[in-house]
Order: C-alpha cells, then structure tokens, then sequence
C-alpha cells in the first residue's frame, strides 16, 4: 500500500511539474527613458584659434549636438549642458546650458552652443544630457560625450612634417601646408585650415594673414 501511495505521489508530481512548464511567464520590460549624446560636430576638423580686432559674429563657432533617447518610453523636460576645460582648467564663462522641452522614445534633436576661442591650449569640450538629473534613465553611463581642439597661433598648421600637431610656430613648414591648399574653394564647411578667414576659399586674403604672421612664436 505505501509504494502505491509513493507512486501517486509521484505521479501527481510530475503532472504538476508538466503543468507549470506549459505555463508562460511573461517578462517584464521596464518602460523608461533612456538620453544619450549620440555626437558632437565641430565647425571644421582644424585649428579653430583666429584673432580679429573686431570679429564678426559669423566667427563665433557653433559646436552641435546630437541627443537621442534611446529608451522606450517617452522623456519630459530636460537640459544640455555644454562646458569647457582649457589645458585641464575649467573656463566657467564658456559654460551654457539649454532646455529641450521633451524628446520622444527613438527620436532625436540637434542642438547648438557658440564659444569663441581666446587662447592658446587645448580645449576640451563636454557635452551632458540631462544634467540637472531631471529624468529618470536606463543608463545614465551615456549623458556625457568629450571632444577637443588646439588653439594656436593663426598660420601654425602643423609641426615639422606635413599632418602633424602644430607646434607653436608658423615657419616654413607651415607655408608649406598653406601652399598646398592654395586656390582650394568649398562650397560649405569643413573649410580647410589654410582658410583663415573661413570665406570658403583658401586665398590672398588668407595669405596677407599668415604672412602678417610668420616667424612669430607662441
């Protein structure tokens, strides 16, 4: 009698156990935003340092942004902020900050700040989404994307060999880099360095610049 006991026992075990099998559990997906700065553009890959007595606001850079919410939910409001080292030490007065008013799952929105370069070093630029922590995110490892520029004198393309960082001279080697992209036109950026004045055109007017500065030292 007990081993007929044990095996009804077991059988009824094992249709149990069959039955929750056949059972699907859903899984839950948790519905939430997720911002990313998906890219940074620069107005041209180049030295962006340029001094002028009295600058046009057309020399003022504009650095874009692209935010992408990557989540699966809709997010609010919410700001991107855009700040600057220059050689590791921040520059408060480059700081800027901008509200997008709300950014839908798998959409995304380019936004704009505007610096002019002062001085010479490196420039290291972060761009935040979310930074005032608004919006409750998947992951908000991705928030922060870098980027840099060297300022230098206007004229100093390079070092000593062609495509090589500049060195704080404008020298013969730089003539020769501006030589090579003499008469060089663009119909929209990125201009080329040797465009000094970022007119589209690598001309005399360009030249009489670096002329005015070569030799000089930074």
């Amino acid at each position: 009698m007990e081993k007929k006991a044990t095996s009804g026992i077991l059988v009824t075990l094992i249709l149990f156990t069959g039955l929750i099998g056949m059972i699907s559990v859903p899984v839950v997906t948790e519905v939430i935003p997720d911002l990313s700065i998906e890219g940074i553009v620069l107005p041209y890959w180049g030295f962006v340092l340029q001094f002028y007595p009295t600058p046009d606001p057309e020399f003022f850079y504009m650095i874009n942004a692209t935010v992408a919410n990557l989540g699966t939910a809709d997010a609010g409001s919410f700001s991107i902020s855009f700040s600057v080292l220059l050689d590791e030490t921040e520059v408060p007065e480059y700081y800027r900050k901008k509200t997008i008013s709300g950014l839908a799952q798998g959409a995304s929105e380019t936004v704009w700040f505007d610096l002019r370069l002062e001085d010479y070093g490196i420039y290291t630029f972060f761009i935040e989404a979310d930074c005032d922590n608004d919006i409750p995110e998947a992951d908000e490892t991705n928030n922060v994307k870098t980027t840099w520029v060297i300022g230098t004198i206007t004229g100093d393309f390079c070092g000593d060999s062609s495509g090589s960082p500049p060195d704080g001279d404008v020298d013969w080697f730089d003539f020769c880099e501006f030589a090579c992209s003499f008469g060089r036109t663009f119909e929209q950026p990125p201009y080329d360095p040797a465009d000094i004045n970022y007119d589209g055109a690598v001309d005399w007017f360009d030249f009489g610049t670096f002329a005015a500065n070569y030799g000089n030292t930074v």
